[in-house]
């Protein structure tokens, strides 16, 4: 072994000597030891080894009669001796050693040897060593030794210690168990005595079920004596079922040795009900063996009927407060109805003809309302909260989207007070989320709406962060921050309760009903997040909260937009509000551009020209219309009329309602401009367009809507009324997708009966009426409508006729016919083309309002019989494609979306939702051969496929449909199979699309 080694073995064995000790540390370290040796560089050895090995005490001797002398005197607890001590040899002083020890006491004799043999140990162990130690010494091997030797001797006194101990204890007991029998006899009257008057029943039984002790409650109970109950079990004094239970319950007491608690019902023997609490342990004799148990129970039939009452009474009180909630929902409900006729009526009457004070009148009219319309939804969300019938849904949606789009409605309030509203949201957070945006963005408008109407001047700004995040999920926080009169520290903490206001004063100068911060609250808590804010009097507040969301698992976050065209672009921003240059700056960064940032038209102009001065010109400018001293339309036409920064692309920030007029825009030659609150992107394209186009082709673009220079738009098209009557959400997203690509908006209904009742509230132009609808139908809706506009006893609320179009996914001869019998003006079919629905618009702008019905139906039936089965083709359906071919119709796609892919997505969103659901219903029905359930899934489904292009699935859902009609079902499997099959090929077709996976290039008209 080399010396490195041995030092390491040293220092590991010390370690673990060390670790002994500490157990004993202070009883080792107590010790005493006698060294009886003549070498004196053993002795040193050794000394040096107890040192280390933390002995305070020990003593030496190289004399052999020296070392008795010390023994007696010194009384050591181990010897260490070595074997060979003139004149002789160390073995008579063992010996001398031992018998002064005596065989009762362990004293540990360490013999220190050279001669290793077996005749030498031999000789040492009967002289009375009891262990040795081989010369040369190991120093690590003497102190594990010596503690070994040490603990050994210690424990054997502790141990003689505790014998010594229990001894005197069972001693002791033996005693008091002599005492206990003497004076048990007379100790049983006393527990009698004790046991007898208290209110309770009180019982021991032995193993066997036998009762050993009664007190006189249980005695009068049973009715019984105590002598007759004693010595009895539960089978002789109770009916058979009662003793069977209480003694299985006994067994498993015992078995257990646990204890029981229970309540139950017992008739009594007078035939009353009563309630009783039980509670029954193990007795255990004195070898912990159970040998019996004891109880006791008590009459609770009094508690129990006050806990009945208090039930009952809770019960009311609940059925009470839901009444309530009910009630304030139906009565929310029931207002609403007319509070949108209120609504629908004062926006009509602001599009004629006012004087001044007529028009202030109506203004102030739909103010009040939309005030009050406010109120009754917050009192509709709170009662549905209390009642627990607010829902949520899970819907794909997008985290910016959502939040701009949120912002975008509370521009113009925030507008009309002179405020800057701004969203921060930072480029790397998780967008594609899965939850329910529209209760989201309902905190959002309470928030922020808030903010905006406590505030009088400055700046409300939306900070959008993350959180936490795992693969599925992400926490996101919002921050809402205003500058406005902030909140004092002592009515924080209420806010969030209901009907409850920072300012409950009748004085008070902001009104509302106290609901929308506590509906946040909790709508906070169904999204697993929390709420809270921060403030400070005078110095603003932060409302804040958080949300679980899922990650949509189909896709994640879309890339990056492609910013090639922007990077390493200069870009100067120019704003006099430093979070909207903070915001700015952050997004401009994130796309890889070179940033600038400017506070004022002045301090523009110098870095303007510095940078041009340097040869490292700004390519852009984005400058805010409203600044001090300079706005930005003057600092615009400065920067063009200076030839060295000229050369500038401008892009004018405005307010909501203070676009540049055209005039403005050519003077100053704007190449653009965005209204605020900015949308990313919008901001991007409008980036894009301004380095791609110059400023004249600007005038003529539309990036988004919000680059175009507004121009002349038919007027008809924004005061034509148009109601929609489809019951299929669906087809509606459809419907209203193609009308806004027209330039009309218009409303949605779910039925023909909620046609007749909006109908009496809003006088619309033009109704598109879905012929099959739950409750009452298309037909039945338009006759009824003609009917109320030919009678002369009851006037319309609208002028009549109402010109109706029907919509019918039947295109099969007499249907057409039908549907002007019905009363209805014009027809289209299902799919409805865009074109298709342009030409029924332009046919309606060109008849004029005295067109009747009759008059139509005269001119159109010749022609109409004439192309009906060309016109049936135009909007018919092609034949399944083959597997090879594109399962849908691409550009079916792009007409009903109008090239916006937000829109296209939430279209087949909801297609492959509600596929998924009605396809599976379908094959069922088909199974069971439910005829006219298989006619009512397969129209559903008909209607919704050929809406959105799905062809090749729109062939066997319409033999369905006219097999679930005729009631003749042959087949009707093998269709319903083909149905299934095909749309799993449309599901992973559109799935791969919607997540970038297509190659062909078909997808790129859907999202340039």
């Amino acid at each position: 072994m080399s010396e490195s080694e041995s030092n390491d073995r040293e220092q590991s064995l010390l370690a673990v000597a060390s670790a002994v000790r500490v157990a004993q540390k202070d009883a080792l370290r107590r010790s005493k030891i006698l060294i009886i040796d003549h070498e004196p560089s053993d002795v040193e050895l050794l000394k040096r080894c107890l040192t280390e090995g933390q002995f305070e005490n020990f003593i030496s001797t190289a004399d052999a009669g020296r070392a008795i002398e010390l023994f007696q005197e010194f009384r050591p607890d181990l010897v260490l001796i070595d074997w060979l001590i003139p004149p002789e040899s160390g073995l008579p002083v063992i010996k001398q050693l031992r018998a002064l020890t005596g065989s009762d006491d362990y004293l540990p004799i360490v013999v220190l040897i050279a001669d290793a043999g077996e005749q030498t140990r031999l000789e040492a162990f009967v002289a009375g060593g009891t262990d040795f130690l081989r010369k040369p010494f190991d120093p690590v091997e003497i102190v594990l030794r010596i503690c070994n030797l040490l603990l050994v001797r210690l424990w054997r006194q502790q141990a003689a210690e505790q014998q010594q101990s229990l001894e005197k204890a069972v001693r002791e007991r033996t005693a008091s168990l002599e005492q206990i029998a003497e004076a048990s006899k007379t100790s049983e009257g006393f527990f009698q005595s004790l046991f007898d008057p208290l209110p309770v029943y009180i019982f021991r039984k032995d193993a066997e079920g036998r009762f050993t002790f009664v007190n006189e409650r249980f005695c009068q109970r049973q009715g019984k004596s105590r002598a007759d109950i004693l010595g009895q079990t539960d089978f002789d004094i109770n009916p058979p079922d009662m003793a069977r239970k209480y003694r299985e319950n006994d067994r498993m007491i015992m078995e257990t040795r646990r204890p029981f608690e229970t309540e139950e019902v017992e008739v009594i023997p007078n035939g009353d009900t009563t309630w009783i609490h039980i509670t029954k342990v193990p007795i255990l004799d004195s070898h912990g063996e159970v040998n019996g148990i004891q109880g006791m129970y008590w009459d609770i039939t009094a508690r129990k009927q006050a806990e009945e009452k208090l039930k009952e009474a809770k019960e009311a009180a609940e059925a009470g407060a839901r009444a309530k909630s009910e009630f304030l929902a139906n009565m929310s409900h029931e207002i609403r109805t007319p509070m949108n006729g209120v609504i629908g009526m004062t926006g009509l009457l602001l599009d004629t003809p006012l004087t001044l004070q007529q028009r202030e009148f109506t203004e102030t009219i739909r103010t009040s309302a939309d005030i009050l319309l406010t109120i009754i939804n917050d009192i509709l969300d709170f009662s549905k909260i209390e009642v627990g019938k607010l829902t949520f849904e899970a819907l794909d949606f997008d985290l910016v989207e959502t939040v701009e789009g949120n912002l975008d409605m509370l521009a113009e309030r925030a507008f009309n007070k002179g405020l800057e509203l701004v969203a921060e949201i930072p480029p790397q957070m998780p967008t594609r989320l899965r939850g329910d945006p529209g209760r989201l963005r309902q905190i959002l408008t309470n928030l922020v709406g808030n903010a905006i109407k406590f505030t009088e001047k400055g700046e409300v700004v939306v900070r959008v962060g993350k959180e936490a995040e795992t693969e599925t999920h992400v926490v996101i926080r919002f921050d809402v921050h205003d500058t406005g009169i902030g909140i004092p520290l002592d009515v924080q903490g209420r806010l969030f309760d209901a009907f409850s206001q920072a300012d409950g004063s009748t004085t008070r100068k902001y009104g509302g009903t106290g609901l929308g911060l506590a509906i946040a609250k909790q709508l906070a808590a169904m999204m697993h997040g929390q709420i809270g804010l921060e403030s400070e009097p005078g110095k603003g507040s932060t409302f804040w909260f958080t949300a679980r969301l899922e990650k949509q698992a189909s896709h994640s976050n879309p890339p990056e937009s492609n910013g090639r065209e922007l990077a390493n672009l200069r870009v100067l921003v120019v704003d006099d509000n430093a979070t909207n240059r903070r915001i700015l700056h952050h997004q401009i960064v994130a796309w890889k551009m070179q940033p600038g940032s400017a506070a004022s038209g002045r301090e523009a102009l110098e870095l303007l020209r510095e940078a041009a001065l340097e040869g490292r010109p700004y390519d852009l400018a984005l400058l805010d219309v409203q600044m001090p001293e300079m706005d930005g339309l003057s600092l615009a036409r400065i920067i063009k009329a200076d030839a060295a920064i000229s050369i500038t692309r401008l892009i004018i920030l405005t307010s909501l309602g203070q676009a540049p007029s055209a005039e403005e825009w050519r003077k100053a030659s704007i190449d653009g401009y965005l209204v605020k609150p900015i949308k990313q992107s919008r901001l991007f394209d409008c980036l894009v367009d301004a380095i791609g186009k110059t400023a004249a082709e600007n005038t003529r673009s539309d990036v988004f809507g919000s680059t175009q220079i507004p121009s002349a738009v038919d007027s008809q098209l924004h005061k034509t009324r148009i109601l929609l009557a489809e019951d299929n959400i669906i087809n509606q997203k459809v419907a209203l997708g193609q009308l806004l690509a027209l330039g009309y908006a218009a409303d949605a209904v779910a039925s023909g009966l909620e046609v007749l009742e909006t109908l009496e509230q809003i006088p619309y132009d033009i109704i598109l009426m879905d012929c099959q609808m739950p409750e009452v139908d298309g037909y039945e809706a338009t006759r009824l409508i003609r009917k109320q506009e030919e009678s002369s006893e009851q006037s319309c609320r609208w002028i009549p006729p109402v010109y109706i179009i029907a919509i019918t996914a039947n295109a099969m001869p007499g249907d057409r016919e039908k549907c002007l019998a019905a009363g209805m003006n014009d027809c289209v079919s299902k799919p409805v083309q865009l074109s298709e629905l342009k030409e029924v618009l332009e046919r309606w702008k060109s008849s004029g309002p005295t067109n009747r019905v009759t008059e139509l139906v005269t001119d159109c039936a010749g022609e109409v019989r004439a192309d009906r089965s060309n016109r049936a083709r135009t909007t018919g359906f092609r034949l399944p494609l083959e597997p090879a071919e594109c399962p849908i119709d691409m550009q079916r796609l792009r007409d009903v979306s109008g090239d916006t892919p937000e829109y296209l997505r939430e279209i087949v969103g909801l297609y492959l939702s509600e596929a998924s659901a009605l396809i599976p219903q379908l094959q069922t029905a088909v199974q069971a051969g439910q005829a006219e359930k298989i006619e009512r899934l397969a129209h559903r489904l008909v209607g919704a496929s050929a809406n959105c292009g799905i062809i090749s699935v729109v062939a066997p859902l319409r033999e369905l449909e006219r097999m679930g009609r005729s009631h003749q079902l042959d087949g009707a499997e093998r269709l319903s199979t083909s149905v299934s099959d095909q749309f799993e090929l449309v599901e992973q077709f559109l799935t791969s699309l919607l997540s970038g996976g297509d190659d062909s290039g078909q997808w790129s008209g859907l999202t340039e």
